[in-house]
């Protein structure tokens, strides 16, 4: 919603008890802090997680790190990486369209190709598994 004066209190209780309890989780969400006092250091530990991640969505994560850098041509190069992956949570599409941090790539034309090839493959795969789970009779 972009109200980060409002979603500081929260994300500030959250910076706080994961501190407190020296949890090492959710390194994602440093990222989504917005204030300019704290951004740059919380944007460093998101950095170092993203380029450490092993999963599908290590080009996503660098993607929006480029993006909130502004440097769109990196971010689509992440992101051109990141549309050859299989299996990844709808969420994924629904947070991506709404994502503050992808407002620098919103309006582009290869960002928009991207999220359109983003949704379909997506549908693409959830009716192969669908099928898959049919035939099977397990649906």
């Amino acid at each position: 919603m972009r109200d980060y004066e409002s979603a500081y209190g929260y994300y500030r209780r959250f910076m706080d008890i994961r501190q407190e309890q020296d949890l090492d989780v959710y390194r994602f969400e440093n990222a989504k802090i917005g204030l300019d006092a704290e951004a740059g250091a919380l944007f460093q530990t998101y950095l170092e997680y993203a380029a450490r991640d092993e999963s599908i969505y290590r080009h996503l994560s660098m993607a929006i790190y480029h993006s909130y850098m502004g440097n769109t041509t990196g971010a689509l190069e992440h992101l051109r990486h990141f549309v050859d992956q299989d299996n990844f949570h709808y969420w994924t599409i629904l947070f991506l369209e709404i994502d503050p941090l992808t407002d620098p790539l919103a309006g582009t034309r290869e960002y928009e190709r991207l999220s359109q090839e983003l949704r379909v493959r997506f549908w693409e795969n959830h009716r192969r598994i669908r099928a898959s789970l049919e035939e099977k009779r397990l649906l």
